[in-house]
């Protein structure tokens, strides 16, 4: 119910930004070499499964792609033995916001390993494309960091962090006419390792403070993009979508996003008619 009520709620919003699509689309940027982030502690790393075999597959088809799988987990034995997939120790903390709060963190820590990439996409656990998504739809624009549209809140102002002693604080005199997804976002190198090094410069800071803003390491990523947003291109809230939400026709969910665990983390028919019980059977 949650989910048709925010859609009617946005829906005039989300069809006019989705019929402001550009309809001719050349690609404009061309890495050669992109990294693919994901974070799953604990049985969260049970989604790597379907991510993985869905992304490398119909995300970017025909770029080289790594996955950087930041994990507390040596036991799940779909992580071994793929040379795409780079394994990184991190530990989990039972304090979910604590842990979202570091996740800036965990990607300036591998910096070493990961500036060997063009370009660094960071995509949460429990998402998977819908669509094949070529090189040419999604990169057609030149700036140097993106981000996806909340679906939320495209009537309405996003959830901005208002608290003046934080150091995700936005001030109501900002352009806060767009409020992004954490969720989704990435983009050149440099670019997204610079936005990791101030974002937890800025939670370390806070947490001296004893100070979690309310939407925890979303709040500071829409500070960054509030501060920087000449870096950004800022794709249509398909690239986000909750699974149970409807979209438009004749327009279709690029990426979905499941927002929940579920008992087998697997239903039986997947995107593309795929069935991936075996996936999970063999490393549950």
């Amino acid at each position: 119910m949650r989910q048709y009520l925010n859609y009617f709620i946005n829906r005039k919003s989300l069809i006019n930004i989705l019929n402001s699509l550009p309809k001719y689309k050349k690609q404009k940027q061309f890495p050669k070499r992109v990294a693919i982030l994901f974070i799953g502690t604990q049985n969260y790393i049970k989604y790597f499964v379907k991510y993985y075999i869905t992304t490398k597959k119909y995300f970017l088809p025909n770029i080289r792609k790594n996955f950087f799988v930041f994990t507390d987990r040596t036991d799940f034995n779909f992580l071994k033995g793929k040379k795409d997939v780079i394994s990184v120790k991190i530990s989990h903390n039972s304090n979910p916001k604590l842990m979202m709060m570091k996740n800036f963190e965990y990607v300036l820590n591998a910096s070493g390993k990961l500036k060997k990439y063009d370009y660094l996409i960071k995509i949460d656990a429990d998402m998977y494309p819908a669509v094949k998504i070529s090189e040419k739809d999604f990169l057609f624009h030149d700036k140097p960091l993106f981000g996806i549209i909340h679906p939320d809140f495209l009537s309405r102002m996003g959830t901005f962090e208002f608290n003046q002693e934080s150091e995700a604080s936005v001030k109501k005199g900002d352009d806060l006419r767009r409020y992004i997804q954490c969720c989704f976002w990435g983009g050149r190198t440099k670019y997204v390792l610079d936005l990791a090094s101030t974002i937890t410069d800025w939670v370390n800071k806070d947490l001296k403070k004893g100070i979690i803003p309310k939407i925890q390491d979303e709040s500071y990523l829409n500070k960054y993009f509030v501060k920087n947003k000449n870096l950004f291109y800022i794709y249509d809230p398909s690239y986000a979508y909750p699974q149970k939400r409807p979209l438009p026709k004749p327009f279709i969910k690029k990426f979905i996003h499941e927002k929940y665990l579920k008992k087998r983390f697997f239903v039986k028919t997947m995107p593309f008619g795929h069935n991936y019980d075996w996936a999970y059977q063999s490393n549950n």
